[in-house]
């Protein structure tokens, strides 16, 4: 009997390491896959975040645009920009010339 408790307990311990052998190589292979699925997630996460920079980015920018003046806004600006120094520059002569009859 004691053979047979012998050799029966050999049994159930090749029985366990070989379940613990195809455990650990399940596991390897659950823990490479639960590797590649945090990487995955990883990169999700990073992608995420640049989606919402530029998210924001881009709502930064179209309040930058909303604040800007139109075209048409611009055009009379540099209008009246190019009239008032012809303004000044006309100023200028007649004071120039002013001076010069003072001087005489």
């Amino acid at each position: 009997m004691t053979t047979r408790r012998g050799m029966t307990t050999r049994g159930h311990s090749r029985l366990n390491s070989s379940a613990a052998a195809s455990a650990t190589d399940e596991m390897g292979i659950l823990g490479e896959g639960a590797t590649e699925v945090d990487v995955l997630r990883r990169d999700l996460e990073l992608q995420e975040r640049e989606n919402n920079r530029l998210k924001d980015q881009i709502l930064s920018l179209q309040a930058m645009l909303a604040q800007r003046p139109s075209a048409e806004e611009l055009k009379s600006a540099k209008e009246t920009v190019k009239n008032v120094e012809l303004l000044l520059a006309g100023a200028n002569r007649e004071n120039e010339k002013a001076m010069m009859e003072t001087d005489r």
